[in-house]
């Protein structure tokens, strides 16, 4: 009776993990198909599957560890510009220090790290513990969503239509890549490393306490549909792997929309994936007590993917965001690798989960599935529906206090926080070329500006650098604030005049285009210090004095996190901030136009419509200084 039920609960979870494990493998071998949890563990060699999607594999290269002293020379130029010149000299110091005595000694521990991994990167493993070990809530904090362009046809833009045809297009996507037939992506002129799709489908994050797992279920043929907290579920593939017609789809979906029952206000169950990973993976273990709620947690988690029908009808892109940012949780799993949202005015939009994959996989995927939606003919309701299949809860008074919880946890999180949209109609990428200067360099300099004008000074800024162009390649981080950058904020500030402005501005584009190009090419200094620190502490050695410096504190609080996920089929994309006193910005840059999210938390000492109202005046400010 005095055994403390904390420790208990984690006894309990590893004998329940120790069976899922067993009776994972077994299936494997009765069905020969790997079951597996992380990207490259179906890859023992680097003789890789055959077919399309693996064929320019051989060709890419692994992630380039670079230099110690390389590193510690962009760090320095990185801190510099957010730093007094006491701090920066205080840096160099540290720095100094670092590169003579511990630095080497975790360099060459990391090097022997880097090269027992062939098929993956020296920061893969420590990039995706990130996720796993992080214990904070993935909506908002983690979780990103896109909202996609309206069918063309206007008679097509039913709940109805939209859902079977791009559930259709989804699956059709997913035999590509379960058969190999997917081609190769690229990143700009460079083969990319195809293996995030392999965790794209079938895929869910299972919380527990202390660190996440992410499982992939190979040989899932079921779809999971949330309306009105209800759970269900249907076979889209037979058991031959074929897909079902379009008529079968239809009939399935009409079902659950003419399903007029709703589940249980305390039984909202989805709450549960927007709490504390740690309250979450307790509260889990215990629903796992009961195997029908185990059997409903399996079907879940294998499920193809998860597609949501709302009943809410938003129209606006603010109330469109708000919806597929967060919601009120009653219709969403957020632990499913992603979510198709269709609400019941036939607008789509996507919330994915990140720990496994980045934009540029969703971005191909959406991209391949919404041209394929398009060409379908006509969905009309079908003549007979198929009585829709429910999964089940059996739920205990512990459960019922945790959902409740849940429930007052998230509402809180969702009043803190601060979401608007930049609609910029005046100019988009013609003019850039016009100006022959780089869209994404001007946006940086653009939330620079901006930024300065509200906090007086520069902030740390992320934006995020594509590196699947590399073995296990996520991301490296783009640092937007320069030297260059922070003459041209002063030159728009002193009111300098024409001339000066745009050439400074041009320098500090410039010199943003060449960090963007050094991040793409794996030579930024922020994922080798992350990995260098995590070496340290997988070791168990001591933290260095670099780690504790006041700059990389500072550089790592980072008030500016945006990342451009651009394409003509993106309405918006966005995601919430990363820092308590920090912005969110997602955005895309079109033809003729420029959209963002931006977002950031209340009573912070920001404001989301402050900013958005700066950066649409600062890119009138451009517009004047660039044109002719």
């Amino acid at each position: 009776q005095e055994f403390p039920r904390e420790n208990l609960l984690i006894v309990l979870m590893l004998f329940k993990q120790i069976g899922r494990c067993i009776s994972s493998f077994q299936r494997s071998v009765q069905q020969g198909t790997p079951f597996f949890s992380k990207v490259g563990e179906r890859f023992s060699s680097t003789t890789w599957p055959e077919g399309k999607m693996y064929s320019l594999q051989h060709q890419v290269p692994r992630l380039p560890l670079p230099s110690l002293e390389e590193t510690c020379q962009r760090y320095l130029a990185v801190v510099e510009p957010l730093l007094s010149s006491s701090e920066f000299q205080q840096t160099e110091r540290v720095v100094s220090e670092f590169l003579k005595g511990e630095g080497q000694q975790l360099h060459e521990r990391l090097q022997l790290h880097d090269k027992t991994r062939p098929l993956s990167s020296y920061v893969a493993e420590f990039w995706e513990d990130m996720y796993q070990e992080g214990r904070w809530p993935v909506p908002i904090h983690s979780n990103p969503f896109i909202i996609i362009e309206p069918h063309p046809d206007p008679a097509q833009n039913t709940q109805l239509a939209r859902a079977v045809s791009l559930v259709s297009s989804s699956i059709d996507f997913m035999e590509k890549v379960r058969t190999r037939t997917l081609e190769a992506d690229f990143i700009g002129k460079s083969p990319a490393d195809m293996r995030q799709h392999e965790r794209q489908f079938c895929t869910g994050r299972v919380a527990r306490p202390r660190r996440c797992v992410t499982l992939t279920f190979p040989e899932a043929r079921h779809l999971l549909v949330l309306r009105n907290n209800n759970y269900y579920f249907f076979d889209v593939l037979d058991e031959h792997g074929n897909k079902i017609s379009n008529e079968a789809l239809a009939a399935n979906v009409q079902g659950i929309l003419n399903d007029e029952s709703k589940g249980a206000v305390e039984e909202r169950v989805g709450v549960l994936t927007t709490e504390d990973r740690d309250k979450w993976g307790y509260a889990r273990v215990a629903l796992e007590d009961n195997p029908v709620n185990g059997d409903t947690l399996r079907k879940i988690d294998s499920a193809i993917f998860a597609l949501c029908l709302d009943d809410s009808a938003p129209t606006s892109l603010q109330d469109l965001s708000r919806q597929l940012l967060h919601s009120d949780a009653n219709n969403r799993w957020f632990d499913k690798s992603f979510q198709l949202i269709i609400f019941s005015n036939g607008h789509v939009g996507f919330n994915f989960e990140h720990s496994w994959g980045d934009g540029h996989t969703w971005l191909r995927y959406m991209t391949d599935s919404y041209k394929e939606s398009i060409k379908f003919p006509v969905v009309k309701a079908p003549s007979e529906v198929v009585t829709p299949k429910k999964l089940s809860w059996k739920l205990g008074h512990e459960t019922l206090n945790a959902i409740e919880e849940a429930r007052e946890n998230f509402e809180k999180l969702i009043a803190s926080t601060d979401l608007e949209v930049l609609d910029y109609p005046k100019f988009g990428k013609s003019h850039f070329k016009k100006w022959r200067i780089s869209p994404d360099g001007v946006l940086q300099m653009a939330y620079q500006l901006a930024y300065t004008k509200i906090h007086g000074k520069p902030g740390a800024t992320y934006e995020s650098a594509n590196t699947k162009k590399f073995l296990s390649g996520r991301t490296e981080t783009i640092r937007s604030v320069t030297p260059e950058s922070v003459a041209m904020v002063n030159a728009f500030l002193q009111g300098m005049d024409k001339e000066k402005r745009e050439a400074e501005l041009r320098r500090a584009v410039g010199k943003h285009v060449e960090v963007v190009e050094r991040a793409m090419n794996g030579l930024g200094c922020d994922r080798h210090l992350f990995a260098l620190r995590k070496i340290a502490k997988k070791e168990g050695l001591a933290e260095p004095a670099l780690f504790r410096d006041t700059a990389y504190e500072r550089a790592g609080n980072i008030v500016l996190s945006t990342s451009n996920l651009s394409s003509p089929i993106f309405r918006l994309f966005g995601f919430g901030a990363v820092s308590a006193e920090g912005y969110g910005i997602g955005y895309n840059i079109l033809d003729k136009e420029i959209r963002a999210c931006v977002t950031s938390f209340r009573d912070q000492g920001t404001s989301s419509k402050r900013l958005v109202d700066e950066i649409s005046t600062t890119l009138d400010l451009f517009d004047k200084t660039l044109s002719s």
